[in-house]
């Protein structure tokens, strides 16, 4: 079953109007593509698929989020983090995918989850987080 990832209105925001590098974590997939790139490619939106500048199998390590809500992948997944300070930790495997504009003006963001998956056509997250908007292409 296919898996498509979509990205946040702040991602979108940083990516096409203020011209932000941003590196998306993806969950590995369960098959042993081999053709990340093309993979990372099909599962993200039409829009940004040839933003698409790299995707590599890492390993990051997350702290989970043991209350609250699930109206988004870190909260369902965990935070990114770079150390375990004490706190409890586990690692998973993604497909690091840098996404650039043609022409990149602004930083680059850390590494991050899409906000959200649709799995069948359905989404995973409720219906708000999945909703994909179209981009601002201006201020606002």
């Amino acid at each position: 079953m296919a898996v498509f990832y979509l990205l946040s209105e702040r991602q979108k925001k940083a990516l096409f109007d203020r011209g932000e590098t941003i590196e998306l974590a993806l969950p590995h997939p369960p098959v042993e593509d081999r053709d990340w790139l093309g993979w990372a490619r099909s599962a993200l939106p039409r829009d940004v698929r040839r933003l698409v500048r790299s995707a590599e199998p890492a390993t990051v390590l997350i702290r989970p989020h043991l209350s609250g809500g699930r109206d988004n992948l870190t909260m369902l997944i965990g935070q990114i983090v770079d150390n375990a300070d004490g706190k409890f930790c586990y690692e998973v495997n993604i497909i690091a995918v840098t996404l650039a504009p043609d022409a990149p003006r602004g930083r680059q963001l850390p590494l991050q989850w899409p906000v959200n998956a649709v799995v069948g056509g359905e989404p995973l997250l409720g219906e708000m987080a999945a909703r994909p908007a179209p981009h601002a292409t201006g201020g606002g």
